[in-house]
């Protein structure tokens, strides 16, 4: 297991026109060992930057990124907006790809595909290949290859924001469900004012243009009083969208 630690991340592009567009402005945030946090904002506020530098997929151009894991080198989950599952290789074998990928010793392969797959609900459908799959079952499977490497750390990005609201809550409750049997550090990125407070244990607020942390909401409803009704919850969601000026 692993915490977050970024200090001062600054990072821009240069666009098309030759100007330079800042995406991220000073950012600094931490994340426990274990804790659920999700980054809310606006589209271009940055909050995908975040964790694609977490990932090492992007470097930042100020800034540094330490993770309290101890011993040994930090394993990173990443779920993106799309399930980006190899349509021509069946469930199984794209969790299999993604073990290979970590190293993880083929041997171990069957056992943690199953066990996976189960946490999910997905066990039926491990020789199905994606296209017979609805895409919150699509979604479902890049969840479960997310954490079949056994990620110190699970970064995702918008996993839901592309389903319906009916198989969007089925999803959450699915990887509640993950995260309250692994208790994996997890950054989620949404729009969603509702989902982040219903999910998170800390959210943090970010504004656009440059992109930069204005505020971090503790969310202290216990787990087992939340639901999609749930007063406090709304207050939650009421005083996110405020923050951001959409109230």
């Amino acid at each position: 297991m692993s915490g977050i630690v970024v200090e001062h991340l600054g990072k821009s592009f240069v666009l098309r026109d030759g100007k330079r567009f800042v995406a991220l402005d000073d950012v600094s945030l931490t994340a426990a060992d274990g804790e659920f946090c999700c980054l809310v904002g606006p589209s271009g506020c940055g909050k995908s930057t975040v964790l694609n530098i977490i990932a090492s997929l992007v470097t930042p151009d100020s800034g540094s990124i330490r993770f309290s894991s101890g011993a040994g080198k930090t394993r990173i989950g990443y779920v993106f907006q799309k399930s980006r599952l190899l349509p021509w290789k069946s469930v199984r074998d794209n969790l299999a790809l993604a073990l290979a990928g970590a190293g993880v010793r083929r041997d171990e392969f069957a056992s943690r595909i199953q066990h996976y797959l189960a946490m999910m609900g997905l066990e039926r459908f491990a020789g199905e290949y994606p296209a017979a799959l609805s895409g919150g079952m699509q979604q479902r499977v890049a969840i479960a290859r997310a954490i079949a490497i056994e990620p110190d750390i699970l970064l995702m990005d918008e996993p839901f924001g592309a389903l319906d609201e009916f198989t969007a809550r089925a999803a959450r409750r699915h990887l509640l469900r993950i995260w309250e049997e692994t208790h994996k550090t997890i950054l989620f990125v949404t729009h969603n004012a509702f989902e982040a407070a219903y999910m998170a244990d800390r959210v943090m607020l970010f504004t656009a243009h440059p992109g930069r942390l204005v505020r971090t909401v503790t969310v202290d409803v216990p787990r087992s009083e939340r639901a999609i009704d749930e007063p406090r919850l709304l207050a939650v969601q009421k005083e996110i969208l405020a923050t951001l000026g959409l109230e």
